[in-house]
Order: C-alpha cells, then sequence, then structure tokens
C-alpha cells in the first residue's frame, strides 16, 4: 500500500474527537485551579454522565450534591464551564492547551429536599463539548487532564437557600463518580500465544445468538497513550452496536471491539513506519496472527459461527488486512 501522506494520516484518526476550534480560538488558556468562591458560597461535589454520539462522546449531564439545600433554581439562573486540556487546531504547530468551554444548559432539576441539582448539558461536534483529548503530535486520544466543571450563578439572576441569596457555589473540581453509555458493556484483556495483550469492551445479547460483530478502532482509539478499551466505544458511536435498533435488525449479535496496543496499521508493533507525520504502511500489520487468534477464540466462548468485521479508517484498514488474509472466515 503506498504511503499516506499528511493528508491521509489525519483521516487515519477517525474516531479522535475534533475538539471545537471555538475551544481553541474563543476561549482563553486558564489556570489549573478552579477560580476561588465568593465568601460564604454553597459547597458540594459533583458527578458526570458521558454519551457517546456519532462524532465523538460529551458530557451530557451533570449532577451537584449541595452542603445545604436551595430554595428552587432554574436552568436560566445557572452556568457551567468546561475547564479542559485541548489542541489550538488554529495554531499550526498544534500546541495543547487549556481552556474555559461554557456550557449550553438545557435543563435543570433540583431534589425535593434542594441539595440535589441535575443539570443537563447540550452536545455537539463544533460545540469543545469531548472530555477527550485528541494529540496531533501522537494522533491519540487520552481523557483530558485536568478537567473539570465550574457552577455559577448566572449574570442577573438570584439564588436563595433558606431565604438568603446565594454568593456562589464551591464546587469540589474532581468529580465523584463518571458513568458513560457504555457502562454496559464488559471490559477485559486477552494475552495471545504471541505475547500480545488486547484490552477490549465486549457487549453480549440477551438472547442467543451464533453472530459475532467485531468494530476495529481507527489511529485516536490505540492503547499506545492509554489503556482505557471504553475510548474505543465512546470516540465513535461503538454503543449503538449494542442498541435496540441494530441488535434487532441483526437478530442479536455478540459485539467485540478490542484496542490495539498501538494502531492497526502497525508494521512491527515498535511504530516504525510512524515518521515524518506519516504512516508507510505496505498492506500488513504486526498484529494480523495475534487479532485472529483473539477473534476465534472469542467466537469459540460466545458459540458464534458467524464473524462479521467492520472498522472506520485505522480499523477499516485492518478489516481489510484480515478480509484478505482469511476470506473464508469473516
Amino acid at each position: 500500500m503506498a504511503a499516506m501522506g499528511a493528508t491521509g494520516l489525519t483521516l487515519a484518526a477517525c474516531g479522535a474527537n475534533q475538539q471545537a476550534d471555538s475551544a481553541s480560538t474563543d476561549a482563553a488558556a486558564t489556570d489549573t485551579e478552579a477560580a476561588e468562591a465568593p465568601e460564604g458560597s454553597i459547597t458540594g461535589t459533583y458527578a458526570v454522565h458521558i454519551q457517546g454520539y456519532d462524532w465523538g462522546c460529551g458530557i451530557d449531564k451533570a449532577t451537584f450534591t449541595f452542603d445545604k439545600a436551595l430554595d428552587g433554581v432554574e436552568a436560566s439562573a445557572i452556568t457551567v464551564t468546561e475547564h479542559k486540556q485541548t489542541t489550538d487546531f488554529a495554531d499550526e504547530t498544534f500546541p495543547i492547551i487549556e481552556v474555559d468551554v461554557p456550557r449550553t444548559i438545557t435543563g435543570a432539576t433540583l431534589s425535593e429536599d434542594g441539595k440535589k441539582l441535575e443539570v443537563e448539558l447540550a452536545c455537539a461536534p463544533n460545540d469543545g463539548d469531548s472530555p477527550l483529548l485528541f494529540s496531533m503530535t501522537t494522533q491519540f486520544n487520552t481523557w483530558s487532564d485536568p478537567y473539570y466543571l465550574a457552577l455559577g450563578i448566572a449574570e442577573g439572576a438570584e439564588i436563595t437557600s433558606g431565604g438568603e441569596a446565594v454568593p456562589g457555589f464551591d464546587i469540589d473540581p474532581a468529580y465523584t463518580e463518571k458513568t458513560t453509555s457504555a457502562d454496559a458493556w464488559k471490559i477485559d484483556s486477552y494475552e495471545a500465544s504471541d505475547g500480545v495483550t488486547y484490552q477490549y469492551a465486549a457487549w453480549t445479547p440477551e438472547q442467543e445468538s451464533k453472530t459475532l460483530v467485531v468494530w476495529l478502532h481507527g489511529l485516536g482509539e490505540g492503547g499506545t497513550e492509554n489503556t482505557d478499551p471504553s475510548v474505543t466505544i465512546l470516540a465513535n458511536k461503538v454503543v449503538a452496536l449494542s442498541e435496540e435498533e441494530f441488535q434487532s435488525t441483526v437478530g442479536g449479535a455478540h459485539v467485540l471491539a478490542p484496542q490495539c496496543p498501538t494502531y492497526w496499521m502497525d508494521a512491527d508493533g515498535k511504530m516504525s513506519n510512524f515518521t515524518g507525520g506519516a504512516i508507510q504502511a505496505d498492506g500488513t500489520s504486526f498484529y494480523t496472527a495475534s487479532i485472529e487468534e483473539f477473534i476465534d477464540s472469542y467466537a469459540s466462548n460466545v458459540g458464534a459461527d458467524k464473524i462479521v468485521l467492520a472498522g472506520c479508517s485505522n480499523g477499516g484498514y485492518m478489516t481489510m488486512v484480515l478480509a484478505i488474509n482469511r476470506p473464508d472466515a469473516y
């Protein structure tokens, strides 16, 4: 296969959540510590939920727990600001910077006791809403660190507690819990006979099925920068394969999403062909034998006799390699 130039390499990063240009150009870089809350602020903690979308993933819900009860809260009375790392795509050197991104609030529900506030947040590919960081240098996704949400009171609005005006909120920056739309998937690992270890996510249908769908991720979801296979199913909406619309269409299917230790186009397992900002692919992969062994083993364990391969970009390359290598197996 011909060498991939800069354009091809960008395409090979399929699943890399392209954080919004507005996040890198309109939002100024900030200090890593949250702004000091006004004296007398209500303290609290928060938990987040991450939803997978076609374009990537975003935090669509945050639940704040307070030490004191609020009398009432309207969505228009509060603000939520997301502090995180992002790649500055406006700079040709693509530096990683820290930004504050105002989030769009679509709903706010206060618990009966007034101590818990659930905030719904809009998510869109061009709003810089992803908690993932895609590095143009490594071409991999990682969880942004630091990352936190800051809760504030909108200008001109008033929130009260016990009839007294609340001056602000002092929320611990570190979220206490992270749930995702991929939590129903099993996370595990498999070591092949040649020593290659795959972290993976897998879905088991409620009904018996002899079909196994294997999803091969794009370059951005490789395990070099992280070994969290939830990234492989959140950076693309792979969770759609476990949802009713797909499962009912295929009559139920097992789904396997292995995470490559580097990238599928890696010819020697050492990333030697990733030079000068391009992957020099030759139509082979260091991982061919081990991933075939893994797929065969998993299919045998779940009783599947039909294996369907699917993948995007770098994973599409691997799909073709496997199909050519064993056309009767997939």
